[in-house]
C-alpha cells in the first residue's frame, strides 16, 4: 500500500490516501477530510486508479471523517470515467456524516456503494 499525506488548510487536517491493487482490483483508501484543499490530489489517486487499466476501482471511504461538494464531484467525474470505460467503480460507505453528503446533494442513487 501507498501511503500520501496531504497537509490541508491550516496545517491541522490531514487527509490520507492509501493505494493497493490485488489482481484487478484497484483500491483508494480515504482518510481525514475531502474537500477544496485536498480534492486535487485525491482526483489524482483516481485518475491514476483509473490509468492503471484495472477493471474494478474500488473507493473506501470508511477513514473520512469530512466530504464537501467539492470531493462528491471529483468522485463523479471518476466514476463516470470507469463507466465509460466499462469498468466497475465502487464506494465502500464512509461514516455517516460522510454518507449524508451523497444523500443531501441527490447523488447516492448514481454511484455503487459497498458496506466493505
Amino acid at each position: 500500500m501507498t501511503l500520501e499525506n496531504l497537509l490541508a488548510g491550516s496545517g491541522s487536517e490531514i487527509l490520507t490516501i492509501g493505494t493497493s491493487r490485488d489482481g484487478g482490483e484497484y483500491t483508494i483508501e480515504l482518510a481525514g477530510e475531502l474537500d477544496l484543499s485536498g480534492v486535487t490530489r485525491a482526483s489524482e489517486a483516481f485518475n491514476a486508479a483509473l490509468d492503471s487499466g484495472a477493471p474494478a476501482i474500488v473507493l473506501d471511504l470508511r477513514g473520512l471523517e469530512f466530504l464537501d461538494s467539492t470531493g462528491v464531484h471529483a468522485i463523479l467525474r471518476a466514476e463516470r470515467r470507469a463507466s465509460a470505460e466499462r469498468r466497475s467503480f465502487i464506494v465502500v460507505r464512509g461514516p455517516r456524516q460522510v454518507q449524508r453528503i451523497f444523500e443531501i446533494s441527490g447523488v447516492v442513487d448514481r454511484l455503487t456503494f459497498s458496506d466493505a
